[in-house]
């Protein structure tokens, strides 16, 4: 993993935002993901307007500072295919009592190099408040199955094709795989909060809030426009 890079707000990433990519953080707000077709050759163009983009909705929303706390190849060059299933989850989990200073992951991209070839594996997102209107986020497959809950009218397939990148929101909406990936397929990079035990306290707190809030008033967002064209 390289070195923690801060994500800034100075004016030059200010004035490098076009409309769309304002559109696309107006949408990764209000839906909790966006899908940018590009196309990206390279996977640094990719997350350059990916931390562009994140930054915007950090600071409209008023959230601490940003930094890059991963970035992975996956699977890794010099590994196996993975299995053809990953169960839902949040990178880095979200703290419920947390005791020391720690990383907390708000922002996922994802993108696929343009020259990756065959792939299979669709990704997954689902709602948090489609999960928490059961009460459960354990044992996903046992729990769907006792309670007679059909994932597919909450969950969200992204075919994330090469050269396209997808952001979400971590804290807003658990996300896994359907399919196999093949080794060095998928490019992931994780954007967070280095937070003391208050602080992680808090953002807890808050996203729960949000969480129940939703439940209570808002319809889930099942999909956001089609993108055609680049930032």
């Amino acid at each position: 993993m390289p070195a923690r890079e801060k994500i800034t707000a100075d004016e030059t990433v200010r004035s490098a935002l076009s409309w769309s990519v304002r559109d696309f953080a107006e949408e990764l707000s209000s839906c909790g993901f966006t899908q940018i077709s590009g196309p990206f050759g390279a996977s640094d163009e990719a997350f350059d307007v990916a931390g562009a983009l994140f930054e915007t909705c950090r600071f409209e929303r008023g959230l601490p500072p940003l930094s890059i706390i991963g970035d992975f190849v996956l699977p890794p060059l010099d590994g196996a295919e993975t299995r053809d299933f990953q169960t839902l989850h949040f990178d880095f989990g979200l703290p419920l009592d947390p005791k020391v200073e720690g990383d907390v992951a708000r922002y996922i991209a994802l993108h696929i190099p343009a020259d990756v070839t065959g792939v299979r594996a669709v990704t997954r997102l689902v709602p948090l408040a489609a999960l928490l209107e059961f009460d459960s986020l354990s044992s996903e497959l046992a729990f769907f199955a006792r309670h007679g809950l059909r994932i597919d009218d909450a969950e969200i397939d992204i075919n994330l094709q090469p050269g396209e990148l997808l952001l979400f929101d971590n804290l807003a909406l658990a996300h896994g795989r359907r399919g196999t990936r093949q080794p060095g397929e998928l490019r992931q990079r994780a954007y967070g909060h280095r937070l003391q035990p208050a602080a992680q306290t808090k953002l807890r707190d808050d996203v729960l809030t949000a969480f129940k809030a939703r439940l209570r008033h808002a319809p889930i967002t099942n999909s956001p426009r089609d993108h055609q064209q680049r930032p």
